[in-house]
Formats: C-alpha cells, sequence, structure tokens
C-alpha cells in the first residue's frame, strides 16, 4: 500500500505546479514596472490613447507626466490611474536645445494663433460696421421701408444676428459647449466656418437669446392670462392628465344598463388633454419666464412714462425755476 501512495503525491504536487505556472502565465505585467520620476515615457491607454511626457513622479497607482515638452500647443502635466494604462515605454530622453526649440515653437504657434485671431475679429467687427453704417435707401425707392418702416442702424444689426444664428443653428450643434471645445483648440485646425463662429460667438449668442426669449413671448401670446392660463389651469390640467392614465381610456357601457347610474371607476368625466393643453403643461416653466418677463417690460414701459410725464411738466409746483440774482451788498 505505501508504494502506491508515493506516486498520488508526487502527481498532486505535479498538478499544482502546472496550475501555478498557467496562474503566472496569465497576470498581466505591470505597466508601471521601472518606471521612475525623470524618465521620458510614452504611454499607451486602454482607450488606444498615447501621451508622451516626463515623469514627474510613481506613486501607487499613479503615475504623472509633464507634456510640456511634447506638445506645440498644451502644456502642463497628465495624471494616470495604472487601471487606464496598457504600455509605459521608455523613451531616449530630450537634449536641452530640443527642449528650447520646443518652447520657441510653442511660442511662435500660440503668436500666429493670436494673430489670427485677432485678424479674424476685427475682419467680423469690419463686417458689422459696414451692414450698419449702410446708407439707408431713398424714401422713393422699393426696398426703402421694411414693412412701412425705415430700417435703422439697430435693425441692421439685429439683422446680422439673426443670419449669424440662421448659419450656426443650434440644432447643428453650434452650443456654448461647441464654442469652448473650439477655444482650446488650435486655431489652425478649425474650418472656415468653425473660425467664424468662435470670432462671431458673442453676436450669435446674443441673437439665440433674443430668439428664445421671442419664443417664450409667442408661447404667451398662445396661452393668455385673461383666458385662463395660469398655475391653477396647469395644476388642473395636471391632475386630469394623472387620472387619466390611471384609468385609461372610458369604456363602454358607462351607465349600468339595470340601474341606470354611471359605473364606479370609469373616466368618463376625465378626458385626455387636448394637443394644446398638452403643449401647455410641457412647456409651463417656459411660460413662467414669459410671464415674469413680460411683467417686468410692463413696469419698465410705465416707468418710462412717468418720467417723460415729470421731464414735461417741469419743476414741481408748476413755476419755472430762475436762476437766483447776485445778491446786493
Amino acid at each position: 500500500m505505501p508504494r502506491h501512495r508515493r506516486p498520488a503525491a508526487g502527481l498532486a504536487g505535479l498538478w499544482a505546479l502546472a496550475f501555478a505556472a498557467v496562474g503566472l502565465a496569465q497576470e498581466p505585467p505591470d505597466p508601471l514596472a521601472g518606471i521612475q520620476k525623470g524618465m521620458r515615457v510614452e504611454i499607451r491607454t486602454t482607450t488606444n490613447e498615447v501621451f508622451r511626457g516626463e515623469v514627474k513622479w510613481v506613486s501607487g497607482d499613479r503615475v504623472k507626466i509633464d507634456i510640456t515638452y511634447e506638445n506645440k500647443s498644451l502644456a502642463g502635466t497628465l495624471t494616470f490611474q495604472r487601471s487606464q494604462l496598457r504600455a509605459v515605454l521608455a523613451l531616449q530622453s530630450l537634449s536641452d536645445r530640443e527642449k528650447e526649440r520646443i518652447l520657441r515653437e510653442r511660442e511662435e504657434t500660440r503668436a500666429r494663433d493670436l494673430e489670427e485671431a485677432e485678424a479674424l475679429r476685427r475682419d467680423a467687427e469690419a463686417r458689422k460696421e459696414a451692414a450698419a453704417e449702410e446708407e439707408p435707401p431713398a424714401a422713393g425707392d422699393a426696398g426703402a421701408a421694411k414693412g412701412g418702416k425705415m430700417e435703422t442702424r439697430a435693425d441692421r444689426e439685429k439683422r446680422h444676428r439673426e443670419e449669424l444664428l440662421q448659419k450656426f443653428p443650434p440644432s447643428a450643434g453650434w452650443s456654448d459647449a461647441r464654442y469652448a471645445e473650439l477655444m482650446n483648440r488650435d486655431l489652425r485646425d478649425l474650418d472656415a466656418d468653425e473660425k467664424e463662429f468662435r470670432a462671431s460667438y458673442s453676436e450669435w449668442a446674443q441673437a439665440k437669446k433674443e430668439g428664445e426669449r421671442e419664443e417664450r413671448r409667442r408661447l404667451l401670446e398662445a396661452y393668455p392670462v385673461e383666458k385662463g392660463w395660469g398655475p391653477e389651469k396647469y395644476d388642473a390640467l395636471r391632475l386630469q392628465d394623472t387620472r387619466f392614465k390611471k384609468h385609461g381610456a372610458p369604456r363602454e357601457p358607462s351607465v349600468d344598463p339595470v340601474t341606470g347610474r354611471k359605473r364606479a371607476g370609469q373616466n368618463d368625466t376625465v378626458p385626455p388633454l387636448s394637443a394644446d393643453e398638452r403643449r401647455f403643461v410641457d412647456r409651463f416653466d417656459d411660460w413662467k419666464v414669459a410671464l415674469s418677463e413680460a411683467t417686468q417690460d410692463a413696469e419698465d414701459r410705465l416707468a418710462e412714462q412717468e418720467a417723460k410725464k415729470r421731464e414735461a411738466s417741469g419743476p414741481p409746483g408748476g413755476a419755472e425755476q430762475r436762476e437766483p440774482s447776485p445778491s446786493k451788498r
């Protein structure tokens, strides 16, 4: 019997060694192994991005690199978690002359970008001034008036902003976030539309704000307070919508054929919201803003009218104030 136990023990040991070897073979290598401060490295992430820089420090599961000498338009540091790393490769260090050249090229690139951005800004301002200072047509011309009213400089400036909004509609992805993203990119990497949007952003944003306010004004016109639209109407419609969704569509017959009474639990008196009512409920927050804006506009107009009346009526008491005569000695 002992003769048969020894081979079994030896076989078990061989299996243990085999499993250990398989486990070691499957364990991924440590990407930060051998990486030290001051080394120039290339980091390849698990999302297939590549970054180069000088290691500032390695601590636990994190590594921080300085990319100042690796990018002509960006400077600063990046920090990576070990879980983000697919590989970290050691590179040859940059000489002092190469670092000076990179810094010089970055300054030249930045100067060109600023110059081009300033040129775009001046061009946009020139186009705006040209449109604003355009000579109005003669009174007898067919296009002298727009809707029977002479187009003023303010009208032309507003028309220019509206044209910008039409050229860069928010529905096509032009937005505040897009502007911020363009500001963080190299100007030379932008196309003509992106450069124009970046240079004309302030006017575009004003046009967008004006358009949103005009849309809210039309919403208030469609649901005027004097016709019962308001917070109480909103609450009633919400309750009606909730009851309708809870009970579902009306069922037939709605009257008990024996007693002649309406069946309990049916929502015969709770119809679904109409299209107008649904729009009011969905846009109620915008409606409230529109009401607040309209109220403020009315107060501003009233204050302006009162100021004009006071100015026209002269000093209090109706008596004209005169300069005091010099006192006689």
